[in-house]
């Protein structure tokens, strides 16, 4: 049985939400990395509802809309051959 990632929080979404903030207000990565790390923590916030609703297909068709957007900026940075 695979271990159940950890319950999405209230504070996991504000933290979430105020870096989508801070990069819409001009605070742009500085480097490819940083640019994919964002995406990574995106992934992983998706990832972690999805999990906590299996059988919510708008939730898993999100969560693969995310992988497929880090999947791109891996590709775009050069890194992983754009693997999720």
């Amino acid at each position: 049985m695979s271990e159940q990632p950890e319950r999405v929080t209230a504070r996991d979404v504000a933290d979430f939400l105020s870096e989508v903030l801070g990069r819409f207000g001009g605070t742009s990565p500085e480097t490819p990395a940083e640019d994919v790390a964002f995406f990574e923590r995106k992934a992983a916030l998706f990832d972690r509802v999805a999990a906590e609703h299996p059988d919510d297909a708008e939730a898993q068709d999100v969560a693969a809309d995310v992988r497929r957007q880090l999947a791109e900026v891996r590709e775009r940075c050069g890194l992983d051959g754009g693997e999720v």
